[in-house]
């Protein structure tokens, strides 16, 4: 009895909360994206030996959002984007998944660069740099090939 009425007051909590932060336009993500970053890696021309003198940067990352993040609707993370000047995409990991599992060219790189292209990682990103190859599957053909005609066309 005692765990139910936890779960309902806890429940009702982030309710009342959601609907204050709803009101206000919700609560974007508010931690250190830092802190939470399991995985960062050097991607795009830099990674292949493909930079030139004007090429920038690009960075991407994966991060486990703080519990109250996978708790309720009050806040709500999926992608950070770098400060201004900065090339740098760190995914939510339930976002993360969801692009890898679509064999999305931008996110399945993050576990394939070269391995001095990998600026840091925790046991976490360890395990699904270890777990690659169950992100691979045929859609991949469809779309790198896709992803590879609008870079034609760009």
């Amino acid at each position: 009895r005692n765990l139910i009425e936890f779960a309902v007051s806890k429940f009702l909590w982030y309710t009342i909360i959601s609907v204050i932060l709803q009101s206000r336009g919700g609560a974007d993500m508010n931690f250190d994206i830092e802190k939470y970053t399991i995985m960062k890696v050097l991607s795009g021309s830099h990674a292949y030996g493909l930079a030139t003198p004007t090429s920038d940067f690009d960075y991407r990352g994966i991060a486990i959002p703080p519990v109250e993040y996978f708790h309720g609707f009050a806040f709500r993370f999926e992608q950070y984007e770098g400060e201004k000047g900065e090339d740098l995409a760190v995914y939510d990991i339930r976002k993360f998944f969801q692009l890898a599992a679509d064999c999305n060219p931008n996110v399945v790189e993050l576990l394939w660069v070269p391995e001095h292209c990998i600026v840091m990682r925790t046991p976490w990103g360890e395990k699904l740099i270890e777990h690659r190859k169950l992100f691979l599957s045929t859609k991949a053909k469809y779309t790198f090939s896709l992803h590879q005609e609008m870079h034609c066309y760009i």
